[in-house]
């Protein structure tokens, strides 16, 4: 049980959609099928591109999530149920990147019509799908470089730190994070050490 709706946007950020509709409180059945279009003709996504919809709610929160490229150059996107937590209008858009290049679509508008029961029953919040798979991709390489003797957590100002997790355990040699990319062709998080 899904809807899909198909939504055309250009990246020349001169034609906005109107307006998608969606219900507040909805959840994993709601998709939109993209279209990008330049100059009137659609744009195919280029090898090694990927897809994100990022979007902000009537409270401010944010979204920044991983779409799909499909075959045929279109993009599917998931209006997850943080997306559509708050009644009201969502700012979003399209973008695709590659490497340090970024494209977005023109801003589209999505009408999130209230739940009939009042509040949503999850509570609004950032989702940054993105980050929180990038993370745990990262807290399992570690855990293989380090053969499970140390717990990755990050600091307050995005500073890897291991803590120890045995009193009685290897030492762990002295090893540099050089290089920390988002991901290669596979999709896997690449990281240098050095």
């Amino acid at each position: 049980m899904t809807y899909t709706q198909e939504i055309v946007l250009d990246v020349s950020c001169l034609a906005r959609y109107k307006y998608i509709h969606a219900k507040q409180d909805d959840n994993a059945t709601r998709f939109l099928k993209v279209t990008l279009m330049e100059n009137g003709e659609q744009l195919m996504p280029a090898s090694g591109d990927t897809a994100y919809f990022r979007a902000i709610k009537p409270d401010r929160t944010g979204i920044y999530n991983p779409a799909t490229i499909n075959q045929d150059g279109t993009i599917t996107v998931e209006l997850t149920q943080q997306t559509l937590a708050v009644k009201g209008i969502v700012a979003a858009d399209v973008m695709l990147m590659n490497g340090d290049a970024i494209l977005g679509s023109g801003t589209f508008f999505i009408q999130v019509e209230a739940c009939p029961l009042g509040d949503a029953s999850v509570e609004s919040s950032n989702e940054f799908i993105v980050l929180q798979d990038l993370i745990a991709n990262v807290e399992e390489i570690i855990e293989q470089v380090t053969g499970g003797y140390y717990i990755p957590s990050f600091t307050a100002d995005g500073k890897l730190h291991l803590e120890p997790s045995k009193d009685d355990m290897p030492e762990l040699a002295d090893v540099t994070v050089v290089t920390f990319t988002d991901s290669n062709d596979d999709g896997n998080v690449v990281i240098t050490l050095g």
